[in-house]
């Protein structure tokens, strides 16, 4: 048999409770005896108007149960729309998958220093160290993992690093950890620095410059330093050591990418990880080039720290896009 559409069926039986009632009003029924005529008659009343009739009686009760079925049937399709709208959004949430790139040998140097002296001992880079060396595993690259390195264990780690990784067409860099600029020149520091002697950072530090054109093989080289924090040895400088890092000039094949603008101050932190290592391990995986990621960081950083903390990047890679996420690794 050929079904009515939802509204049309729903207009009709409004239409047929006007006809039948007479009032918009008439949705209760009662029985009423009328005694008054000295002959006792029974009759139903449905809001003002008596419904003698048992007919219009049965026929305004089917009609009401109709109506009641149809309310229901339409609450049903409005639940089961809200439920596929929420399952659609659910869906544009997640990551796009990344295309398919080209057969690449990438490696990755991942280095937490936390475990400084006094006032200079920092919270997050061993957690920031860990989540970025398993995330990079997961997209495929070699990883060495260093933590709470000395001046003696950080060169080794370097020098072993450039050696394993001599026939890498992508290396990266990743570091979390004081660091300084003294004249200019910005230097990691290893835990077993002396945080009270400006002196020893020139002897003891590790010279960014260094890192990048000794210690980096491959065409590619990527840097990550969240580095910029608030730093002990500003409470001893003198004219030649300034807040945060320099800005630095890179030469072919290179990005560097700060977690704050050159001259700033960049948060360790609140959470497990500094907000610059959140965002980047929220975006470094997806399907973007490596300079659209690093937009991406840049605006989740600024909008964690109410505009406070600015990433900053310097970028002199060529070619097409580097989109890490579609690398296949050899």
């Amino acid at each position: 048999m050929r079904q009515i559409p939802f509204t049309v069926a729903f207009a009709i039986s409004q239409l047929l409770l006007f006809g039948f009632a007479r009032s918009s009003f008439a949705l209760e029924c009662r029985a009423v005896t009328d005694c008054s005529s000295g002959r006792c008659v029974a009759t139903t009343v449905c809001g003002d108007m008596p419904i003698v009739d048992p007919r219009l009686q049965r026929q305004y009760q089917d009609l009401e149960l109709e109506r009641k079925r149809l309310i229901e049937e339409r609450n049903l399709i409005e639940a089961e729309r809200q439920r596929r709208s929420a399952t659609a959004q659910q869906q544009t949430q997640v990551k796009p998958a990344a295309p398919i790139g080209p057969r690449l040998s990438v490696h990755a140097i991942v280095i937490g220093n936390g475990a400084y002296q006094g006032s200079g001992r920092l919270d997050n880079p061993i957690n920031d160290a860990r989540a970025m060396s398993a995330k990079l595993r997961q997209m495929g690259f070699k990883v060495t993992t260093i933590e709470n390195a000395t001046r003696s264990k950080l060169v080794s780690a370097l020098v072993g690093f450039n050696r394993s990784a001599s026939a890498t067409d992508v290396s990266m860099f990743f570091y979390a950890g004081h660091a300084a600029q003294i004249s200019g020149i910005n230097y990691m520091l290893p835990t077993d620095i002396n945080m009270n002697d400006l002196s020893e950072v020139p002897l003891h530090g590790i010279s960014l410059n260094s890192v990048v054109d000794q210690y980096l093989p491959g065409k590619t080289k990527l840097v990550f330093l969240d580095a910029c924090r608030d730093n002990p040895l500003l409470q001893v400088a003198s004219r030649s050591m300034t807040r945060g890092l320099a800005p630095i000039s890179v030469s072919e094949g290179v990005m560097i990418a700060y977690a704050t603008k050159d001259g700033s101050v960049a948060a360790d932190g609140n959470g497990k990880n500094s907000p610059f290592t959140k965002a980047l391990l929220q975006h470094i995986d997806g399907p973007d080039d490596i300079s659209v990621v690093l937009r991406k960081v840049r605006a989740e950083v600024m909008q964690d720290t109410d505009g406070r903390q600015q990433p900053w990047d310097y970028n002199s890679l060529t070619g097409g896009s580097l989109i890490l996420s579609a690398i296949r690794a050899k």
